[in-house]
């Protein structure tokens, strides 16, 4: 079998494809960071046992088709980011980088997605030597496609463009080596600041996380807008709550409407939880009713006098002789016999 089903048990030579079990994974949650170490590890349960020991309320398992790994935070409230840590690949090889050049853009933002604007160009970035380029995300779904469409627009532009990393091209655009989000470095020398304006009415370079001013500096560190969180009426409320306090009305009618699905989650809950009750007190009952019979016929037994109950019994042991002995008498018969 070229591609097994995982087991716990499953070793990781097995994966049927390269990973980087060295460098590790940089998980965020809430104000915690860590980064796993997976060097030591032969087996999927050797994988699962670090992420326990990282006591972060996480849990790896293997998902539903047995051919990938879930990353699970058990935490309302707080979100989840899984990166890259020292130039590595891990959260990549093993699929579970929350930020990755195949994240949907749709799930940005905890799945309000990125917003531009149709026909038009939603943002420049300007560099120091006073040179820019605009970037129109029109038909862009995933990361992938936002890189694309950043890279085409600053070669348009004239400019010489790699991957981060890379020597001295004029610009480096792509995923954080580091961490996550998007990166992008300006290796021109000038008097200008190096900075990303929003253009028209489009916010699309705030909900990819690059709407910065870097003034001096050389690089815009993107920051992590694919971070991911427990969706449950908990992690809700907590939403409301800042929103209500950070006077953010956008926040707090989203926070609203996932209360209200909640609340409705809750009503059918109770539904079915009203009738498995109801069917555990009926099944309740009906043992009772069992067991008192039950006790009636013990008791009954008890105080039976043995001379009348063995009396009763040859009685109701002739009758049914009887019984029988008519019967076998009736099979003997024929159509003629009732005939005469």
């Amino acid at each position: 079998d070229v591609d097994p089903r995982l087991t716990v048990l499953s070793d990781l030579s097995t994966l049927g494809r390269a990973v980087d079990w060295i460098s590790g994974m940089k998980i965020v949650q809430g104000g915690v960071t860590a980064v796993t170490d997976f060097s030591t590890a032969s087996t999927v349960q050797d994988l699962q046992n670090e992420i326990d020991r990282l006591d972060m309320g996480l849990r790896l398992e293997i998902n539903d088709t047995g051919r990938g790994l879930n990353l699970v935070s058990e935490v309302s409230g707080i979100a989840l980011s899984v990166g890259e840590s020292a130039n590595g690949s891990t959260a990549h090889d093993l699929g579970l980088r929350t930020f990755g050049i195949g994240t949907a853009l749709a799930d940005f933002r905890f799945g309000i997605g990125v917003e531009v604007q149709k026909g038009k160009d939603d943002f420049a970035v300007h560099l120091h030597d006073g040179r820019a380029f605009n970037v129109n995300l029109d038909g862009a779904v995933t990361v992938r496609d936002a890189l694309v469409a950043m890279i085409d627009a600053a070669t348009a532009a004239g400019l010489t463009v790699g991957a981060p990393g890379v020597f001295n091209p004029d610009i480096n655009l792509g995923l954080a080596t580091d961490g996550n989000g998007l990166q992008l470095h300006d290796n021109t020398v000038g008097p200008m600041n190096f900075h990303v304006e929003q253009l028209g009415q489009s916010l699309a370079a705030t909900h990819l996380g690059i709407y910065q001013d870097a003034g001096a500096h050389k690089s815009i560190n993107g920051e992590d807008v694919a971070q991911v969180r427990a969706e449950n009426i908990f992690t809700h409320l907590i939403n409301l709550r800042d929103s209500l306090f950070m006077d953010d009305s956008s926040g707090i009618t989203f926070a609203g409407d996932a209360i209200r699905d909640d609340i409705e989650d809750l009503t059918k809950v109770r539904a079915d939880v009203g009738v498995r009750t109801r069917q555990f007190e009926q099944q309740q009952t009906r043992s009772d009713e069992l067991k008192t019979t039950e006790l009636t016929m013990l008791s009954d037994i008890r105080d039976t006098d043995l001379a009348t109950a063995i009396t009763e019994f040859l009685q109701l042991e002739q009758q049914l002789q009887a019984s029988l002995q008519v019967g076998a008498q009736r099979l003997q018969l024929s159509f003629l016999d009732f005939l005469r």
